[in-house]
């Protein structure tokens, strides 16, 4: 019997070392490419994660439930059953709205302790405002009304 089969030819080395050459060169810009690739990756979230921090450093907030006023990374509890909390918890719902010292009293269930203590309760956070690091008052006063100063509202995080 006798099969179709024609006996294969030797493969010219100048070939086979080209080839092999292609081969390399082509392994090398697929392992760059990949490279290339995961260190955008790496750059673009560097690039966000400082971008996170900035923004935190900046922002500033005040958490109801823990009752605790946020200055970007520095953070002061505020008594729960004070005017304070109550100051905050109103003036940071809303930082452009002025609210009237009998507003904070109603939302406190005191107003008939009327008097000045508002006033106090805004020195007293404004206080304690710059010893976490805010260089100006964080709330402003107007005729028995409280709103948060004007060079911090765009940093005013809702929660």
């Amino acid at each position: 019997m006798h099969f179709a089969i024609q006996d294969l030819k030797p493969v010219d080395p100048e070939i086979t070392a080209a080839f092999a050459w292609v081969m390399g060169i082509l392994a090398v810009l697929l392992f760059g490419l990949i490279l290339f690739y995961l260190a955008n990756l790496f750059f673009a979230y560097s690039k966000k994660r400082k971008q996170q921090l900035r923004e935190a450093r900046d922002s500033i907030w005040f958490d109801y439930k823990e009752s605790i006023l946020h200055c970007g990374l520095n953070k002061m509890r505020i008594e729960p059953t004070s005017l304070e909390h109550y100051v905050c918890k109103l003036t940071f719902n809303s930082p452009s709205k002025y609210y009237e010292d009998i507003d904070i009293f109603y939302a406190k269930d005191h107003a008939k302790d009327l008097g000045r203590g508002v006033e106090q309760a805004v020195r007293r956070l404004n206080k304690k405002a710059r010893e976490l690091g805010l260089k100006n008052d964080l709330f402003k006063r107007g005729k028995d009304s409280t709103s948060v100063n004007d060079e911090y509202r765009q940093n005013i995080v809702k929660n």
